[in-house]
């Protein structure tokens, strides 16, 4: 036998009867190892993305619908399923379209398309124009009279609350997620004299600023009331009015009517980060909802509602709103695709709850950013005396939140809710509020997760895991202090 037959040579090669040397192995290639690889640079990019994705908007679409024709991705065997969620009858179910052809797409509905996709620039155009109006995202003038009257005269609710050791994700950009028992709570629950819950009833005229202050004398939400103006009540009214008239003609799947945060139906707008996409995007609504949604947002009435809440905002958390607008103004400028809400608003995204009954389940927003506020309205006919009270588990509060009134709170990190209404009554809700995945998506560089990671030298990761670790810290830092907001400091 030759010396240079590989049966001889090589374990595992055997030989035919013809005497062909073969092995099912030998043309088996091994790629050698990257030297480039780095498990910390592959481990920190799995922490900062944790929850992200998957948690966003968990209820929700993330992603804007790109054909703005259809209704629904799938139809529910009835409207509302029997609930009891609408004493208005809803709309009849939507016909399913036939779907076109895939292989020959016509004419007629390539123009169509070409028509929509020209029709969506203009409007994206015009609202970009819109929002900035010859000025930078967010810019709001705060007026020292009305800093000094309504923040030096405040008096403030004490709160156990350490802040310092609320617990938010590893990186910073997120809260965490808790899980809460799905039960409506009534007033007697709470503050009764067989409560075991021990929580303080603050009766709120809805009108007053009250800041609410942590155990280290940082303001950690606001109760922010409403302006100064006869007009107001008014003004809430005919924002209930709408939601009322316009909720028969939505469609509210399943996961829009009962969720983890209760039984109501309700719609997002905006722009978040989550819902598995990969970058920002406007949140999905179909072609119906988006229509009564842009009536909703053209209404005087919910464009008032959302700048009292951005300038209260502005107003008592000046340096948090600074990082707000820095960073979602550089977010909008990156990517004109994005439609802002409200040109008065420095807040993203939106949602109303339709109610008609609102009543929230203890829950957290934890997809938020830890830190940031949460501009909360309430809307309807109810008695805030007996019922709508917002509770602040954390900070162990019950508080009286009539009509029309608005409040800013760290949504993603106290848990909240609400106690009931009684069943001839309304309640709605206008919210506001950023997810702190946009946040992220612009400390990254505006690119994904893989992009950003690849390449970082030791150091690179080292510096990051520093800047996660003290980033609830340095977040917790742009709230104001009791002692500012009484010497009218300005920061």
């Amino acid at each position: 036998m030759s010396a240079q037959d590989p049966s001889n040579q090589v374990p595992g090669f055997r030989k035919t009867r013809l005497g062909t040397s073969f092995s099912p192995w030998h043309d088996i290639h091994v790629t050698p190892a990257n030297e480039a690889f780095n498990f910390d640079t592959l481990l920190l990019a799995g922490v900062e993305s944790e929850g992200i994705h998957q948690y966003v908007d968990d209820d929700l679409e993330a992603v804007d619908d790109p054909s703005g024709e259809s209704d629904l991705s799938s139809v529910p065997s009835s409207p509302f399923g029997g609930s009891d969620l609408s004493s208005t009858p809803p709309s009849p179910e939507p016909a399913l379209q036939p779907l076109p052809a895939t292989d020959a797409p016509s004419t007629r509905l390539n123009k169509k398309a070409r028509r929509n996709k020209k029709k969506g620039h203009s409007n994206r155009k015009h609202k970009r124009q819109e929002t900035k109006d010859g000025q930078a995202y967010g810019a709001y003038e705060v007026c020292p009279r009305v800093r000094h009257k309504f923040m030096r005269q405040s008096e403030p609710i004490d709160t156990p609350l350490i802040a310092h050791d609320v617990p938010v994700a590893s990186t910073g950009f997120i809260g965490q997620a808790g899980a809460f028992p799905k039960k409506e709570y009534v007033l007697d629950d709470l503050v009764g004299p067989a409560s075991t819950f021990g929580i303080q009833l603050v009766k709120w005229d809805g009108h007053s600023a009250i800041p609410i202050v942590d155990s280290a004398g940082r303001v950690i939400a606001l109760l922010a009331g409403h302006p100064d103006d006869a007009s107001w009540p008014k003004v809430a009214a005919e924002a209930a009015s709408k939601i009322e008239s316009t909720r028969g003609r939505c469609w509210f799947p399943k996961k829009r009517r009962r969720h983890r945060r209760g039984r109501f139906a309700v719609l997002s707008f905006g722009v978040s980060f989550g819902g598995g996409q990969t970058r920002p995007c406007n949140l999905k609504n179909s072609k119906r909802n988006r229509k009564v949604l842009d009536e909703l947002i053209s209404h005087d009435a919910f464009k008032r509602l959302a700048g009292f809440g951005s300038a209260a905002f502005a107003t008592w958390a000046p340096r948090l709103y600074a990082h707000y607008q820095e960073t979602l103004g550089a977010l909008f400028e990156r990517d004109p695709s994005l439609r802002p809400n409200f040109p008065s608003s420095i807040f993203p995204a939106a949602t109303i709850n339709f109610g008609p009954r609102t009543i929230c389940y203890k829950h957290k927003d934890f997809a938020n950013l830890p830190f940031g506020w949460c501009a909360i309205t309430a809307l309807g006919s109810f008695d805030p005396t007996h019922g709508g009270h917002l509770i602040l588990w954390d900070c162990h509060l019950v508080i009286e939140f009539l009509a029309g009134s608005t409040a800013l709170i760290p949504s993603s990190v106290i848990a909240h809710s609400n106690t009931t209404v009684g069943e001839d009554e309304q309640r709605y809700s206008f919210t506001q509020y950023a997810s702190g995945g946009l946040f992220r998506w612009v400390s990254h560089g505006f690119q994904k997760d893989g992009a950003f990671f690849s390449g970082l030298s030791s150091e690179d990761i080292d510096a990051i895991r520093e800047q996660n670790r003290t980033r609830w810290e340095e977040g917790l830092s742009l709230l104001p202090t009791l002692a500012e907001v009484k010497n009218d400091v300005v920061v």
